[in-house]
């Protein structure tokens, strides 16, 4: 068997080429290596990965068996994707929490110190996942991420037991709020039009 830097770095050549049987097999190595890496971060409390955090709430990554050439290539794509992601290891995670403290920090105002005690890094995660979940729903608000972001954070900080679907309806309803109060506001100069 290959070694494991060797089977995330394929090219589409090296894939298209492989039989059913090889791939399958490549892919059940590399979905134990990455299992692996989601149970190292998972044991580590002070640590969160996007990239494993995506993988358990997908479900986790699938097997080959009944699966045809192309769902295999499927799940060889994704586990890739994972296992060339910055944060699946469990050092990644951590340089990911370490910068999300200090620009967390940057953007609010709140000092850093204060928000490592008051917040873990499974609320960031929260307040992460809520606001990709409210972008699903309305593409805008990646316009106005840097303000959902901080009212997020502020929001978990003042609110430490606050869960994931109060925290979405929080912002969601501020954001319309926002949004009306920019109506009105273009309301008021279109009379000079």
């Amino acid at each position: 068997m290959a070694s494991a830097e060797f089977l995330i770095n394929m090219t589409q050549r090296d894939l298209e080429s492989m039989s059913r049987a090889e791939l399958a097999k490549a892919v059940t190595y590399l979905n134990d290596v990455a299992t692996k890496r989601v149970n190292r971060i998972y044991a580590n409390e002070n640590i969160y990965s996007p990239a494993a955090n995506y993988i358990v709430r997908t479900g986790g990554f699938e097997g080959v068996r009944g699966k045809d050439l192309n769902q295999i290539r499927e799940e060889y794509l994704r586990v890739r994707t994972f296992l060339r992601s910055e944060t699946s290891t469990v050092k990644g995670a951590k340089e990911y929490v370490s910068n999300t403290w200090e620009r967390l920090a940057e953007d609010t105002g709140i000092s850093e110190k204060d928000l490592q005690k008051k917040l873990t890094p499974e609320q960031i995660g929260n307040i992460y996942d809520t606001i990709h979940r409210m972008q699903s729903i309305d593409a805008s608000i990646a316009l106005d991420y840097g303000s959902v972001q901080k009212q997020a954070v502020q929001t978990v900080y003042e609110n430490p037991n606050i869960s994931k679907e109060e925290l979405f309806e929080r912002l969601a309803e501020a954001s319309q709020q926002s949004y009306e109060e920019a109506a009105r506001g273009f309301n008021l100069f279109s009379n000079f039009a």
